[in-house]
């Protein structure tokens, strides 16, 4: 019977929070005609488990964003700011996912 390392009992912790596809997907959505990726911050290394960014949207094409940002499941939190006086312009969503 051998016994298990400390490190060999750590490789729980690095399963991927967030997974290649969700990264894919997310990034995928700037390739649609009114949205902008404009900032992304990926943390982890192999996997990972922390994610931040932010896209320039078109207002009639931010509801759309959040409602598939809320369906992806790896986001955990969504910020939205409009810009423009009077008439919005362009909505800045900022996303944050991980621990």
């Amino acid at each position: 019977m051998t016994s298990e390392r400390g490190s060999d009992k750590l490789q729980h912790l690095k399963k991927a929070e967030i997974s290649e596809s969700q990264l894919d997907r997310l990034a995928g959505f700037a390739n649609e005609e009114g949205i902008e990726l404009v900032d992304w911050l990926v943390r982890g290394i192999p996997a990972v488990d922390w994610l931040e960014g932010s896209f320039h949207v078109r207002p009639n094409a931010v509801g759309d964003l959040i409602n598939r940002l809320v369906a992806e499941g790896a986001v955990r939190q969504i910020v939205v700011f409009p810009y423009g006086i009077p008439a919005v312009d362009l909505v800045e969503v900022r996303f944050a996912s991980g621990r």
